[in-house]
């Protein structure tokens, strides 16, 4: 499986890019990693019986997790800012972030139990859940990259290969 790895991890980075990228459609995202991650845990646990139920939990719950908006007009938002009392999107967007980034990780670190290493599971969820406040929040943005005429953000090429990256050492 660590051979394959950086392979995982280069086909969420750019499926969760594409996915975000100006006139595509959000299922490369919503549908793409999830699909990669547990292709990842079938293959890598043989296609057993319970690991391949075990993979569509985790490409279930994944997929449901993308499905989960985070812009500034979601019901995510609105939800934060009645709790928080606030309208400020510096402040939103953090618990926002946070929440979305638990989510992502949580699925990640599901994966762990096909392996037995929990720590995996665990350093997968902070892995995923740092990672998603670092470029979403907390970093400039440098100019993204333009990919087969689609302009894609370096924000979700990082925050993607992250989830990749997370759900790989999960799986090791």
């Amino acid at each position: 499986m660590i051979f394959f790895l950086p392979v995982l991890v280069l086909i969420c980075a750019f499926l969760w890019a594409w996915g975000g990228a100006q006139g595509t459609s959000k299922n490369w995202r919503r549908l793409g990693v999830p699909c990669a991650t547990a292709l990842a845990a079938m293959l890598s646990w043989k296609l057993n019986g319970w690991y391949v139920f075990l993979a569509a939990l985790h490409w279930l719950a994944l997929w449901g997790s993308l499905t989960v908006g985070y812009g500034e007009s979601s019901p995510l938002a609105d939800i934060v800012r009645d709790i928080l009392k606030t309208f400020e999107w510096e402040k939103v967007n953090i618990v926002v972030r946070a929440v979305v980034g638990s989510l992502y990780g949580a699925c990640c670190g599901l994966l762990c139990i096909g392996t037995g290493h929990v720590w995996a599971g665990l350093a997968a969820f902070v892995f995923v859940f740092f990672n998603t406040l670092l470029w979403s929040c907390w970093v400039e943005e440098p100019p993204g990259i333009t990919v087969f005429g689609k302009l894609l953000t370096w924000e979700e090429l990082l925050i993607g290969g992250g989830v990749g990256l997370a759900a790989g050492v999960a799986l090791l």
